[in-house]
């Protein structure tokens, strides 16, 4: 959901998606992180290297599907 809303805000902001994507990548990395740092302060918890990369990737694929679903919405329109 994070890296869906990240995309769409992006795209809704930014005209050109591609240029945008270093940036979008960089918040995507950083908000686990954050997370699981803020969880080493946290009693009982421990932070987890492969609850960033599940977080990422789950980023990413949000980025994908807001991705693809614009440029079928894009695409749609250029149709008509």
């Amino acid at each position: 959901a994070f890296g869906a809303s990240l995309s769409a805000t992006f795209i809704a902001y930014k005209s050109e998606l591609v240029r945008q994507i270093p940036n979008m990548l960089f918040l995507m990395l950083a908000v686990p992180v954050t997370d699981e740092a803020l969880q080493y302060f946290s009693p009982g918890r421990s932070p987890q290297i492969s609850d960033v990369l599940l977080d990422f990737s789950g980023c990413i694929a949000g980025l994908i599907f807001t991705a693809l679903v614009f440029t079928i919405i894009k695409y749609k329109k250029e149709r008509t």
